[in-house]
């Protein structure tokens, strides 16, 4: 079969896709992946071919952030976005007006049998739809919209973002627009939102490319080693968060292992020697050194740390779910939290020396790596997916999709 997956800008939403598409790959199937021109690097960097639509990915504010809210008596904390405007779920979700022409006029020549999206870019449904193809929305966060959408009385957050682009091409918004023919989610299952619609778990298997196993790496670390992800340092405010992230993890004096470009550091001012900057970062291979992982509720981030049994120290920041993912994870003892409006560096360096110094962190830790270990890999998804499609054909009209042109024999 025919397998597109979809995501726009992929440098950024693909790398979590890249194990269930080789998964499709190995099984013989088609792949093309769709992406804007600046996430071609990624693409053909995991080995897959790119088919490049739309514009450069526009230049997008920063979106409002939620303040914090009290855990409600449903036991649902960290969920701020869902009580607020109806547009503050809508505005963190990119825009597909500018890309999706391109990507329908790609989908009606080759006619996927599957489309495959990531559950951040809404493109990948509205072509499905579009084509009468099956979907498969693949998560990496808390499913935000199938629980709005299953609340009642709750405005619909994808009216506006899709009714344009669905309107143009003779479709409409459906639930399966929404939340896909299938949503597969790669969140532990304990983590999960209580929504109810057709879902797969499967285990988040890290990817990080490139992945270069230099010789400090392949040596392996002398004493304890700590991973610190700072995440984006485009503004004052989140350099001097960096910035408190990697002093108070070098107050420690053991070995600190970073992703912040040279460029950036330079910025942030003196680090110490025992500091050390790698860009890109094949984190993959690194954590399973690390006896600790510091980073602000990066979803890929939690995962590669769970793959690799290691504790860490989340300091969320309240974008998605970030808060809510990282409550959950201390509460099965594998994570310490410190929010954003009490860091510091005493509280970052306190916080580590409990991670490193008390074993139960690791054990908690352990305990959900091999839990995880029981969930359906990428590879176990395929015949699934394959059966989705089989069922789709059986039920669709012949008429209502011609015939692809016919192909020459191979001599």
């Amino acid at each position: 079969m025919r397998v597109l997956f979809t995501a726009l800008p992929a440098a950024s939403r693909f790398p979590h896709l890249v194990p269930l598409a080789w998964a499709l790959r190995a099984a013989g199937h088609e792949l093309r992946v769709a992406t804007r021109p600046g996430g071609t690097g990624a693409v053909t960097g995991a080995g897959l071919t790119p088919v490049v639509v739309g514009p450069p990915a526009p230049a997008r504010p920063a979106p409002a952030r939620p303040a914090a809210t009290p855990a409600p008596d449903d036991d649902l904390p960290g969920l701020a976005l869902l009580d607020g405007p109806v547009d503050a779920l809508a505005a963190r979700l990119p825009p597909v007006d500018d890309a999706v022409d391109d990507l329908v006029a790609f989908g009606r020549r080759w006619r996927p049998d599957l489309v495959v999206w990531d559950a951040s870019d809404y493109s990948g449904p509205v072509l499905a739809q579009v084509l009468g193809a099956p979907s498969a929305r693949v998560l990496l966060g808390l499913d935000l919209v199938g629980w709005r959408r299953a609340t009642p009385d709750r405005p619909d957050p994808l009216a506006a973002l899709l009714g344009g682009a669905l309107a143009r091409h003779g479709a409409a918004l459906t639930d399966e627009v929404a939340l896909g023919s299938v949503t597969l989610d790669q969140l532990p299952p304990w983590m999960r939102l209580p929504v109810d619609h057709d879902h797969l778990p499967v285990r988040h298997v890290p990817h990080n490319a490139p992945a270069i196993v230099h010789g400090w790496l392949r040596a392996g670390p002398t004493g304890p080693r700590i991973c610190v992800l700072p995440g984006p340092v485009a503004d004052s405010a989140e350099r001097d968060r960096a910035r408190v992230l990697l002093r108070g993890a070098a107050r420690l004096g053991v070995e600190v292992v970073t992703a912040l470009p040279a460029g950036e550091a330079a910025r942030i001012g003196h680090l110490p020697d025992h500091v050390r900057l790698h860009d890109p970062l094949p984190l993959h291979e690194l954590l399973p050194t690390c006896a600790a992982l510091v980073h602000r509720g990066d979803a890929a981030a939690e995962g590669a740390a769970i793959a690799s049994a290691v504790p860490q120290l989340v300091v969320p920041a309240p974008l998605w779910d970030e808060p809510r993912r990282a409550d959950l994870l201390a509460a099965r003892g594998a994570a310490l939290v410190v929010r954003r409006d009490r860091l510091t560096e005493g509280a970052v360096a306190d916080a580590l020396t409990r991670l490193l110094g008390e074993p139960a962190f690791a054990e908690a830790a352990a305990v959900v790596h091999r839990e995880t270990l029981a969930v359906p890999s990428p590879h176990d998804l395929v015949p699934a997916l394959e059966a989705l499609v089989t069922e789709r054909s059986a039920r669709s009209v012949p008429a209502a999709r011609p015939a692809r042109p016919a192909r020459a024999p191979v001599r």
